[in-house]
């Protein structure tokens, strides 16, 4: 979440106009007026979020199913991030965080150290499923696989089904426990921003989506356009865009030829690095043919495990890496000190900033939002047949290939379209994103 983003959210909500009437969808219209009644109560902040004066936390609580009001609930942690300022503008900010699967609690402190709030409350919550919200669709099981997979060296294959047959078993756990993966999935995280306005109280507010949040923006703009003042989209990953192993390889070999390009046309750094593209190359082969051993401890787990970094793991790091600007000027010299075999004490550090992320997301959440969600553009063709075109590719290919056994209901027939509103949004996209690549932004 970077700090220009945030501030075009707030020029974008100040400079709407907030008398103007509910703006209209040319798709769907809002959903009728629910059977049920949904509840935000004040309560308790939990450990997702800072201690602080200015947070006020609560629960949403809505069915799990809507078209059973009396069944299963759902409970949501919600935190607001006050406004420091005096005069504060009566239209709050609702943040959407990203994965799927990611909770949204913990971008709380963000928002009020580093004070970029503007004069907006900021309301961050955690989406169905994930971070505290009950029931959690957190995975231990994935827990156990990736330890497997990130310690050792393994064939694609082998990886590949030690990450499956642990989703499968933890989705079987669930189910078990009663809970319908059905009901998890973007239309019905919509359905929950909506229910979370109208239970709050909220006549107008303002969207901020990151990442995967934008598809829950878009989708909120579509099917609930009331009480929506302005949106910003950052980094998005738009309804009709495929979620799949070739995408991901597509989209991994766009940022190369745009890292490699840009540092060649940036004299100083070309200068320094005239062989980057190469040099890559031969430190990814280094690492083949030489892995790295360290080890890490995981936040969620909290056991200390091994962690071997081969070529694909290199690969996949530098795609991750590619998420964070700050660290785009450093991969050059990262490149050489792993060709160079001097990057042992910097590869010891990144890893052990791996820890809060390798099992960050819930995983079941994750693969029922995108199994259901882009049910129509799930490779038909094994990953297995990307990687034997490019080995390097392995181990950021493991997550795919779950759905079929997942077995969740596909998304209702029209999400996968384009979405058309006229509601004042603010569109972002950067040339260097590994995941949601500009295009997709456009």
């Amino acid at each position: 979440m970077k700090r220009a983003h945030i501030v075009m959210l707030l020029l974008v909500a100040a400079c709407s106009s907030g008398s103007s009437a509910a703006p209209a969808s040319t798709t769907t219209t809002s959903a009728p007026k629910p059977a049920y009644t949904p509840v935000y109560a004040r309560g308790t902040c939990n450990d997702e979020v800072p201690q602080d004066p200015r947070v006020e936390c609560g629960t949403l609580t809505v069915p799990e199913d809507r078209t059973k009001p009396d069944g299963k609930k759902v409970v949501l942690p919600v935190a607001v991030v006050h406004t420091a300022d005096p005069h504060p503008a009566p239209d709050p900010i609702v943040y959407f965080s990203g994965g799927p699967g990611f909770a949204g609690l913990p971008t709380a402190a963000r928002f009020l150290h580093d004070d970029l709030t503007g004069n907006h409350d900021v309301i961050v919550f955690d989406q169905r499923g994930t971070g505290e919200s009950q029931p959690s669709l957190a995975c231990p099981e994935v827990y156990d696989a990736n330890a497997t997979i990130n310690g050792n060296t393994q064939p694609f294959a082998e990886a590949q089904q030690v990450f499956r047959d642990a989703v499968v078993a933890c989705a079987n756990r669930l189910r078990e426990n009663g809970v319908d993966l059905n009901q998890y999935n973007t239309p019905v995280v919509a359905d929950d921003v909506a229910d979370l306005r109208t239970a709050m109280g909220i006549e107008e507010w303002n969207l901020f989506g990151a990442s995967y949040g934008t598809t829950v923006a878009l989708q909120t703009m579509r099917a609930h356009p009331d009480g929506i003042r302005s949106v910003v989209i950052d980094s998005v990953f738009p309804t009709d865009v495929a979620w799949n192993a070739t995408k991901t390889v597509t989209d991994f070999n766009r940022v190369q030829r745009v890292f490699f390009d840009g540092c060649a046309k940036d004299a100083a750094c070309h200068a320094r690095f005239p062989n980057l593209e190469t040099d890559f190359r031969d430190a990814v082969a280094a690492l083949d043919a030489n892995p790295y051993r360290t080890t890490y401890t995981d936040t969620f787990s909290k056991k200390s495990s091994a962690f071997v970094i081969d070529g694909p793991t290199a690969a996949a790091g530098f795609y991750n890496a590619l998420y964070n600007s700050d660290l785009i000027p450093q991969l050059p010299g990262v490149i050489e000190q792993i060709k160079a075999g001097t990057a042992g004490p910097l590869l010891d550090a990144l890893v052990q900033q791996l820890g809060p992320t390798i099992n960050g997301a819930a995983e079941a959440q994750h693969q029922s939002v995108n199994c259901s969600d882009r049910a129509s553009s799930v490779d038909q063709q094994d990953a297995g047949a990307l990687v034997a075109k490019d080995p390097s590719s392995s181990r950021l290919l493991v997550g795919y290939g779950v759905c079929p056994s997942l077995a969740v209901t596909p998304a209702p027939t029209g999400f996968n379209d384009q979405v058309h509103s006229d509601i004042p949004t603010l569109v972002y996209g950067n040339e260097y994103d590994p995941v949601t690549p500009p295009d997709d932004s456009h």
